[in-house]
């Protein structure tokens, strides 16, 4: 299990990338490229994904909870069983 705090990945490509039960509480991903990614079960709590793209996206289970996904399309993203309590700017 991997762990991040607060750091600061605006931007960064990590399509395809494999991180299942990542910790990553208050990391700002903002414009972040996590097409196809897989996220399942990742803690993500208070995360700014704001305009990333999250196109196949596998974010089943993840707690996303009070996320900022402000400019994000999620219609595409598997959500099932994901908290989004308290997320801002969802667009499906």
């Amino acid at each position: 299990m991997s762990k991040l705090s607060d750091a600061r990945l605006e931007k960064a490509s990590l399509r395809d990338a494999n991180a299942q039960k990542l910790i990553a509480n208050g990391v700002r991903l903002e414009g972040a490229d996590l097409r196809k990614a897989s996220l399942r079960g990742a803690r993500m709590k208070g995360c700014d994904l704001g305009s990333a793209k999250l196109e196949g996206t596998d974010l089943r289970d993840a707690d996303l909870e009070g996320a900022k996904l402000t400019g994000v399309d999620v219609s595409k993203a598997k959500l099932a069983g994901a908290n989004l309590k308290g997320a801002q700017g969802i667009e499906s």
